[in-house]
């Protein structure tokens, strides 16, 4: 690793897959899409830590399964207890989920009211006094798809809400998103990888930032 002061960079390829467990030549493929602007001297390829991290870290690829230290550990995912998914309705399925997204929500020290109106399921208070509205949307699990890509699919046919909840019954696992970051299209999908414990708190927290409020956990920190 060189470091410059004000930037770090890793020295060559070969360092950079070490360090974060991608190939040598995956990483020279980021670079030619343009995922960060590396610096050649000579034959020695200088690869900036800051963007190439940040792409780990928004695509759930980076070694350290928390490399955000200035999100807070809020809550973990609610165990699973074994049920059959497939045989609860729809409407179960969509039950169980505002209760669970409503139930992480208030451990970041939010006042959550369920509400019974079409394009939104939560009137959020947070801790600073700002109101949001949360809908939330709520899968089985994964969808079998014939193209090899499996993914978690949710249907949004309104966005009146101002943030989104994307969460999977099979793994209790959720992501916050603004409304904004969604695709256009009625079929919003998601990768599974993306679900992990740490990119829930970080996208729970987010939500939090972006009404300039900070999350006040109910649970001990680590």
């Amino acid at each position: 690793m060189l470091d410059l002061g004000e930037q770090e960079y890793f020295v060559g390829y070969q360092e950079a897959a070490e360090w974060s467990g991608l190939t040598v030549s995956a990483i020279r493929h980021l670079g030619d899409r343009g995922y960060f602007q590396k610096t050649k001297v000579g034959r020695t390829v200088y690869i900036p830590r800051e963007p190439f991290e940040r792409y780990l870290i928004e695509n759930s690829k980076h070694p350290d399964p928390w490399p955000d230290k200035s999100i807070p550990h809020i809550v973990d995912p609610v165990p699973l207890i074994g049920a059959d998914l497939s045989k609860l309705s729809d409407q179960q399925i969509g039950n169980a989920g505002e209760h669970l997204s409503a139930f992480y929500v208030c451990m970041a020290g939010a006042t959550v009211s369920l509400v019974d109106r079409r394009g939104m399921d939560h009137f959020v208070r947070l801790p600073n006094g700002r109101m949001l509205a949360l809908e939330v949307k709520t899968t089985r699990g994964l969808q079998l798809r014939h193209d090899g890509y499996d993914n978690f699919s949710f249907t949004v046919q309104r966005r009146d809400a101002d943030w989104f909840c994307l969460l999977d019954l099979s793994t209790n696992l959720c992501l916050f998103r603004a409304k904004d970051e969604l695709c256009k299209s009625e079929r919003v999908t998601s990768f599974p990888h993306h679900f992990t414990t740490f990119n829930m708190n970080r996208t729970l927290t987010e939500m939090f930032r972006a009404f300039d409020c900070e999350p006040e956990p109910i649970l001990e920190q680590d």
